[in-house]
């Protein structure tokens, strides 16, 4: 991640941490302290409003949780996958290394890659060429053959 992309998210995670305190406050002054009948524990006494709005928070933070915690298992699996590849990579490296077939490798790979259309152009004149020069030999051997058969005769 560049340093660029650290700060990039910082800024917006103390956003976050703003609206959410501004949020936390507004629910927090919602909130009438009641004195217990007993004598035991504080109550708090909330508008019904209020109180869907504190239900529909902690539902949304305890869906979030558990995404969180299912992208942390994925991850965790993706990380395994990617360590067990990159092992592959080096043992491969190592055996194209040992065998010297690094040069051949890269050919093969230079010829995967997309020509230009000068290169097809010139690819496919080589190839008229190339037919042509056959026909050519085709109709020279083809005539041979029809004086010899016509001095057989």
């Amino acid at each position: 991640m560049s340093s660029q992309n650290i700060l990039q998210r910082a800024s917006e995670l103390k956003l976050m941490e703003r609206e959410a305190d501004a949020e936390t406050r507004e629910v927090k002054s919602a909130a009438v302290p009641v004195s217990s009948l007993f004598g035991g524990e504080e109550y708090v006494k909330v508008k019904k409003t209020d109180w869907n709005k504190i239900v529909n928070i902690f539902h949304k933070a305890v869906k979030q949780n558990h995404l969180v915690e299912k992208y942390e298992k994925k991850m965790a699996g993706l990380e395994k996958q990617i360590d067990a590849l990159n092992d592959q990579m080096e043992k491969l490296k190592r055996f194209v290394e040992s065998r010297g077939l690094g040069e051949a490798i890269a050919e093969y790979l230079k010829s995967l890659a997309p020509k230009s259309i000068k290169q097809r152009l010139k690819e496919a004149k080589a190839v008229a060429v190339e037919q042509s020069r056959q026909r050519a030999g085709n109709i020279r051997r083809m005539s041979e053959k029809e004086k010899y058969q016509g001095q057989e005769l």
